[in-house]
């Protein structure tokens, strides 16, 4: 398996995770000291990458995660970055609605294991 393959196949073993919900295999995937940036600012560190997760798990209780486009890029310095366009699907727990929620990620993978992630998310539709 090539690099760039190992980089996607870390991505498609996060998407796991919402099936699995064993969130200690993000020990495996992810830096400990991995930074989530979003919007509305960053978190650094794995613990709080999982307590997002949970939360998102919490939110969305049957979540299910549908990898519509993934792919993956090398920069100068030889570390594969992957981009993946994703749908969220599930029943929010807090008004019982199913959603069906579009998202963009591009993550940054560091010796074998992914370090940051940048994430975008249409918040209209969490809205409704």
């Amino acid at each position: 398996m090539t690099t760039m393959e190992q980089a996607v196949d870390l991505v498609r073993r996060y998407v796991e995770v919402s099936e699995t919900r064993n969130l200690n295999e993000l020990d495996v995937i992810f830096t400990p000291d991995f930074s989530n940036h979003s919007p509305g600012g960053t978190e650094q560190g794995l613990d709080k990458f999982k307590d997002f997760v949970s939360g998102a798990l919490n939110f969305i209780p049957d979540l299910e995660i549908s990898i519509d486009t993934i792919f993956a890029d090398k920069v100068d310095d030889g570390e594969p970055w992957v981009g993946a366009l994703v749908t969220l699907r599930g029943t929010r727990s807090d008004n019982n609605k199913t959603i069906e929620l579009p998202e963009f990620w591009l993550f940054r993978i560091s010796e074998g294991k992914i370090a940051e992630r940048w994430y975008l998310v249409d918040r209209a539709i969490l809205s409704s």
